[in-house]
């Protein structure tokens, strides 16, 4: 244990790149709250957005994320354990638990649910970022360039987007097959949508006659930078420490972040991830090589030029990433010559935290429990400055 604390103390006070999980740069939970409802399909109202983004939650439990937060904030959760039973809650990219492959555009969380008044006939709901929805989505907001600047138009404002959507079919195989079928229903005649359950406060939205995923609206919310976030990362700058963000949501969002705190405001992808190992180590321990020198590297991927610098390096925050993709970050980082450190709030952050030289944790309200057991260092003060003072007290041990 003692081998171990000295390892940790010794990694923080090498540390130049921390890879920052975006939840320890907002206020999260405890300060999030609701901004609007912008409903996208005919016949649907604000509430029934609302309602089936609080479906999409653990709504029983308290809630671990901005989002959540902002949504069981403005819902009666009560009527919702007496009208629906909640047989499954997953999430695919971002926070998921499963798997590790990116969706490439975010994340979402799917509820699967039966109602308790009809006999049990379940469908489904979902949360999740914007473009990560819409892909899913078969019918509902048929502009996706209407979405895109309503994205745009929030994040100016400070402001997050997610989108809500639904599928009343309950249907448990592969979500793109679309079989063309309105199940009996006539084509196109009278009302879209049928009541699926008598009641107020709990009721879900209408449901509709033709089946598939359906996007119901969008949900902005605010999600601020912590106050001291900007100032933590000047700090961090003149420590020597490039600060970077990473993010399970949209690219959009993270740039406006980058903004608010200054850090540069290129954000990348998971896909300039993709860099040939061996092309990463050359150009790692040949920078002092002639220039004059044919600097090209042939492998078996092909003949790549070696450039100074990667993307990677230049980005001020990376959006749409997954556990994976968080820990071929660090890795690529660190065979770039880098000592990384990791921060982060949820097992999103679990392969970067395998991956990085040292991994920290802080006890806020947001953080899991198996992160907090996973990280090499856990610090008392929420966000960035609590590490920062971890990393100069470590310098001066």
């Amino acid at each position: 244990a003692d081998w171990g604390a000295a390892a940790s103390t010794r990694a923080l006070a090498e540390t130049d790149a921390v890879l920052v999980d975006e939840k320890v740069a907002r206020v999260g939970p405890t300060g999030a709250s609701l901004r609007a409802v912008h409903v996208t399909q005919t016949g649907v109202s604000p509430k029934d957005v609302l309602v089936a983004a609080a479906l999409s939650t653990r709504w029983s439990e308290p809630p671990t994320s901005a989002v959540d937060a902002a949504v069981l904030g403005s819902v009666d959760v009560e009527p919702l354990s007496d009208s629906y039973e909640q047989v499954d809650h997953a999430t695919e990219g971002g926070d998921s638990l499963t798997g590790g492959d990116s969706l490439g555009v975010g994340w979402i969380t799917t509820s699967t649910l039966v109602r308790k008044s009809d006999g049990g006939s379940a469908f489904r709901t979902c949360v999740g970022s914007v473009d990560a929805v819409l892909t899913r989505c078969r019918s509902g907001w048929a502009d996706v360039d209407d979405a895109a600047r309503r994205v745009e138009e929030c994040a100016a404002a400070g402001a997050l987007c997610v989108a809500v959507a639904a599928d009343y079919r309950g249907r448990s195989d592969d979500d793109g097959e679309d079989d063309g079928e309105d199940e009996g229903e006539d084509d196109g005649a009278g009302d879209a949508f049928s009541d699926g359950f008598e009641g107020s406060d709990g009721a879900a939205p209408r449901t509709p006659r033709r089946g598939g995923w359906m996007l119901l609206g969008l949900l902005s919310f605010h999600d601020p930078p912590r106050a001291d976030a900007a100032y933590a990362i000047r700090v961090a700058k003149e420590l020597g420490v490039r600060v970077v963000i990473v993010s399970g949501g949209d690219a959009r969002e993270a740039r406006e972040l980058c903004r608010a705190v200054g850090l540069p405001t290129h954000v990348a992808g998971a896909e300039c991830l993709d860099v040939p190992l061996d092309l990463v180590r050359l150009t790692t321990t040949n920078r002092t090589m002639d220039q004059t020198m044919d600097q090209t590297n042939t492998t078996s991927s092909g003949t790549h030029s070696i450039p100074e610098t990667l993307e990677a390096e230049c980005a001020g925050a990376f959006a749409a990433m997954s556990r994976l993709d968080r820990g071929k970050l660090a890795t690529l980082l660190r065979r770039r010559g880098r000592r990384v450190c990791a921060i982060g709030a949820s097992v999103a952050d679990d392969d970067a935290f395998r991956a990085a030289d040292v991994s920290v944790a802080s006890r806020a309200a947001s953080t899991s429990a198996a992160t907090l057991n996973a990280a090499d260092v856990t610090i008392t003060s929420p966000g960035l400055a609590g590490l920062l003072h971890a990393i100069v007290s470590s310098r001066s041990a």
